[in-house]
């Protein structure tokens, strides 16, 4: 392979990415806008209710692995939603 093909073929991969990062940079703007319009308290109530829940699922749950099964479990689904959010704007994660 040339250098110049090799040129074009890191500049063509390089605005993809730079295409990517504003896609990223908008949607992390309008969460955080849409943030800033939800008023405190309901932050606040809804970061309270997931610690007591969370601590109560843990409390129930004891010393057995249904904790460490459970937070696995979040995770892959925070994952699969964290995917479908970027997939709406456009990003994969290749």
């Amino acid at each position: 392979m040339s250098r110049k093909q090799q040129l074009r073929e890191l500049q063509s991969a390089e605005a993809v990415l730079e295409e990517r990062r504003l896609k990223l940079h908008r949607a992390a703007r309008s969460r955080r806008d849409h943030l800033q319009r939800v008023h405190p308290a309901w932050l606040l109530a809804v970061g309270f209710t997931t610690g007591v829940v969370t601590h109560r699922v843990g409390v129930w749950a004891g010393a057995s692995g249904m904790v460490s099964s459970l937070l696995v479990s979040g995770l892959r689904l925070a994952r699969i939603a964290a995917g479908s959010v970027f997939a709406d704007i456009g990003v994969t994660g290749r």
